[in-house]
């Protein structure tokens, strides 16, 4: 379905990718597709349904929506999410397919082909990662804040570092989650973007307008028992 879905972007998905900073490339190499909404044969039987891609009447569960497969490093494709196209009234923004995590085998982070990077940002949403990932800096991505995805181990002597939104209101739940995420490695290191008279600043926003910035913050990133001081 991942080849599908990417034969299907079309004007209004490719122009909310391009507006958060994409480039083709990025797109082709990642698969981001977009997932239409129809009835077809591709979402009848018990592959579909029990993958979670399916509805019992065979429309796709992810319609609307700006699909974003998670690829291993072998190439296969351990999960995919949605985001919904901005047109779509939806209160749910993302979704991913139908069914618990351990049930669909989804146990890996988005980018886990980067696993083996030397230093590795670990970051809330596949956009984020695969932005920063265009860039030039190798990033996975956990489906949100306070989740993890077991299939996922530091390696030995790999440099992790934690880079969530940074938000003028409401940063304790990022702290938190923080902290939820920094229990999973042996070391790891925090970075925070500056929000740079925004009230909440992520990381495409930040290399669309402060790409030249972005060492910096990387540079900055202090060891996790150093940033809960800085924080207290």
């Amino acid at each position: 379905m991942t080849d599908y879905y990417h034969s299907c972007l079309s004007d209004e998905p490719l122009t909310y990718l391009y507006e958060r900073g994409f480039n083709d490339i990025t797109i082709s190499m990642l698969k981001i597709g977009f997932c239409p909404e129809e009835v077809s044969i591709r979402y009848r039987g018990e592959v579909a349904l029990q993958s979670g891609i399916a509805l019992p009447n065979e429309k796709a569960f992810l319609s609307n929506r700006i699909t974003f497969p998670y690829i291993s490093k072998n190439k296969e494709i351990t999960d995919i999410r949605g985001r919904i196209i901005p047109s779509v009234a939806d209160t749910i923004r993302y979704k991913s397919p139908l069914g618990g995590t351990y049930f669909r085998g989804a146990d890996y982070p988005y980018n886990m082909f980067l696993e083996s990077a030397q230093t590795l940002i670990v970051t809330e949403g596949e956009i984020k990662a695969a932005i920063a990932y265009q860039y030039g800096y190798p990033a996975i991505a956990l489906p949100g804040m306070m989740t993890w995805r077991n299939g996922f181990r530091q390696k030995a002597g790999q440099k992790i570092i934690i880079l969530f939104d940074s938000q003028a209101e409401g940063f304790l739940q990022v702290q938190s989650a923080i902290k939820s995420v920094a229990l999973h490695f042996n070391s790891v290191y925090v970075a925070t973007l500056p929000l740079l008279g925004r009230s909440k600043m992520d990381i495409d926003t930040f290399f669309l307008e402060h790409e030249d910035l972005f060492d910096v913050v990387i540079q900055s990133a202090l060891p996790f028992e150093r940033w809960l001081q800085v924080i207290q």
